[in-house]
């Protein structure tokens, strides 16, 4: 019997390492840094953050594309973490991908319903050969494309037509879990808009559950029920939306909403801006502490102690949580132990509050309120 109440999947302390070897000696990059989240059936989780925060990895990971080194990942109740052979092969059927270039993963050389027909042999679905035929175009008609397109190759399709036959790929084992990565990153803006919508109407006839990876928060926005945002192989925040939209509490998000441009170009005009200071660090060396802490305006000596536990954004009074939103599916929460600080100085609370980040240090979306 299947609880209502338990995530599809259940992600705990997932570590993802890469060794490798510099003039300096042997050592390892830590692509993901032990993260914990949660996603929930017929939701859309998206993983949010700039190049380089290991949010592809998070997904070649929950794929074992590439092996997780430490951490528990549950599928439905089950241990997926170290699955080999005819397990793997069975999970694979349960959590699909769709990769960010569509042309990159299809074979140039095969028709494309040859691609959507593979995951049907290989997993003994669809009957005999002119069965899995049917369901191919049958998928091909689902994702919004012709049967005249069944013996295309390749580069016969344009950018949007290609993606959606990866996603019917990704349809034909009926899985659990689609991972999309970045998969409307290589398209026009019309064309993300139309795979968009194709997702969204995939979801509500068919109760899909998706792991959504991009950097462009307007899609994001538009796509998700919860979002999670990474730097350098962390959780910075985790919450519901429309909390994290309307009020994000991490300085990390605060900085990548102020860079997002705005479609309204009265606030784009009134949007006071500037890039964070630094570079992201390596992540065969990271700071200690707070990863976020070498470029946030409001760093201390004690963000490099340790590493922050993720918290309730403090509510309006001193000492008290945020209350939950109402409808909010589960917690807002954010790494850092600087959340009463960095939320007077970003209200206009306590101007001094901005100060003690250090001398000289502004924040660069300091005077936005939440939600422009």
């Amino acid at each position: 019997m299947t609880d209502d109440h338990r995530p599809l999947l259940s992600v705990r302390d997932l570590q993802v390492r890469f060794p490798v070897t510099t003039d300096r000696g042997k050592g390892a990059v830590q692509a993901v840094a032990g993260i914990d989240f949660d996603v929930h059936r017929g939701q859309t989780v998206s993983l949010v953050g700039e190049s380089g925060s290991g949010k592809s990895t998070v997904a070649n990971a929950l794929m074992h594309l590439v092996e997780p080194s430490a951490g528990t990942v549950l599928l439905d109740g089950e241990d997926i973490t170290s699955v080999r052979g005819r397990e793997l092969k069975a999970l694979r059927r349960r959590i699909a991908m769709v990769f960010q270039d569509p042309f990159a993963s299809l074979d140039p050389r095969q028709h494309v319903s040859r691609a959507v027909a593979e995951p049907l042999e290989v997993h003994g679905l669809g009957g005999d050969k002119e069965g899995r035929r049917r369901r191919v175009a049958e998928l091909f008609e689902l994702v919004g494309l012709s049967r005249r397109f069944l013996d295309r190759y390749p580069h016969e399709l344009s950018g949007g037509q290609r993606q959606r036959v990866s996603i019917a790929r990704a349809l034909a084992g009926e899985p659990d879990l689609i991972i999309l990565d970045e998969a409307t990153a290589s398209l026009d803006v019309s064309v993300q808009a139309q795979i968009m919508n194709l997702l969204n109407r995939l979801q509500g006839e068919l109760g899909l559950t998706y792991l959504f990876i991009a950097h462009d928060l307007a899609v994001v926005e538009h796509m998700s029920d919860h979002v999670l945002v990474m730097y350098l192989g962390r959780l910075m925040e985790d919450g519901d939306v429309r909390d994290l939209f309307d009020a994000p509490a991490h300085p990390y998000t605060k900085a990548l909403m102020a860079s997002a441009p705005s479609a309204d170009p009265v606030a784009e005009r009134r949007r006071r801006t500037a890039p964070l200071e630094g570079e992201v660090p390596s992540p065969l060396d990271p700071p200690s502490g707070c990863v976020f802490r070498t470029r946030c305006p409001w760093a201390a000596d004690e963000c490099a102690e340790t590493v922050p536990p993720p918290v309730p954004p403090p509510g309006p009074g001193p000492g008290s949580a945020a209350p939950a939103r109402r409808g909010a599916s589960r917690e807002h929460l954010a790494a850092c132990i600087r959340l009463p600080v960095v939320q007077a100085a970003t209200r206009g609370a306590s101007p001094a509050a901005e100060t003690r980040a250090g001398p000289g240090r502004t924040a660069p979306w300091a005077g936005r309120s939440a939600g422009t």
